[in-house]
């Protein structure tokens, strides 16, 4: 079976990656197994106070930065939809303001099993931008890694002997030989055929874009909801945005509000209200 490979040039930081995850996730269901998705991690922000400095002025363009990353968050929950979080802002030091910790985690994971490390990046991503989660620590990045299912002797291992260093190494030199000048940029490919997809793709526009590439072949559908369809989400994805429950299933707002309304009632899911939005669980005695 022909498999369609995109390959996401990506940070953990960027918003707009974040803000990705609904189109992927809508796709990545629909597909199962017809999709083949490889992170490449650009290191967007390795040290904050490289940025800022360490004179006098370094004060106010921490402000600064802080405020255009607030407004960049706003923007992003509006086009997006997804949960978004600032008030971690009002509180974190510079160093804690990061992507290299997670950059790092992402590839010694990696180094155990893709699969759970793409998992571990959607925690990543969530616990930074809507938990307010100072994921530029080493040891909370590692506890979040063996949550998604890594192996702590083994993620340590990585992380000491260098080999998470290499692989990042190399992520960080394939996005510049890729001509990456922004994240997330998408390259997809089917067979013989490639196309790039430069910003946040909305759902619509990368399922076409899949369809595209493809010349048919590949045919992205709408899963029906149902209960089961549900936990399957949550089984393969963990905990899913409202924002992609919606796109997976292609809901409008009033049919997400009522699907997670009846899911929640039956005692299936959990709603946890983060930031500007919110996101769905399997409630522990759900079966």
């Amino acid at each position: 079976m022909d498999t369609l490979k995109i390959t996401a040039y990506t940070d953990p930081l960027c918003s707009w990656c974040y803000g990705q995850e609904p189109a992927l996730t809508a796709l990545g269901f629909s597909l199962g197994d017809q999709l083949e998705l490889h992170n490449v991690m650009g290191l967007m922000l390795p040290d904050v106070r490289v940025m800022i400095g360490a004179d006098d002025a370094a004060p106010a363009r921490w402000e600064q930065l802080k405020a255009q990353l607030k407004e960049e968050y706003a923007g992003a929950a509006a086009r997006t939809g997804m949960p978004f979080s600032s008030a971690h802002l009002d509180v974190m030091p510079p160093e804690d303001l990061n992507s290299r910790e997670m950059c790092l985690g992402f590839e010694a994971v990696k180094l155990q099993d893709e699969a759970v490390a793409n998992r571990f990046l959607r925690l990543l991503r969530q616990a930074a931008l809507a938990e307010d989660v100072p994921v530029g620590q080493a040891g909370i990045v590692r506890e979040l890694a063996v949550m998604a299912g890594a192996d702590r002797e083994k993620y340590d291992a990585s992380m000491a002997d260098g080999s998470a260093e290499h692989l990042l190494t190399l992520d960080v030199d394939a996005c510049h030989a890729a001509n990456v000048t922004g994240y997330p940029t998408l390259k997809l490919e089917y067979r013989n055929n490639e196309l790039v997809l430069a910003g946040c793709q909305s759902p619509a526009r990368l399922i076409a874009a899949a369809e595209h590439v493809s010349n048919g072949k590949i045919r992205v559908g709408t899963p029906v909801f149902t209960p089961k369809n549900a936990r399957k989400l949550l089984e393969r994805y963990g905990r899913v945005s409202g924002e992609e429950f919606a796109a997976v299933f292609g809901m409008t707002d009033e049919e997400l509000d009522e699907a997670v309304e009846s899911l929640v009632e039956f005692g299936l899911v959990k709603k946890v209200v983060r930031g500007t939005g919110y996101f769905l669980e399997e409630e522990a005695s759900s079966c």
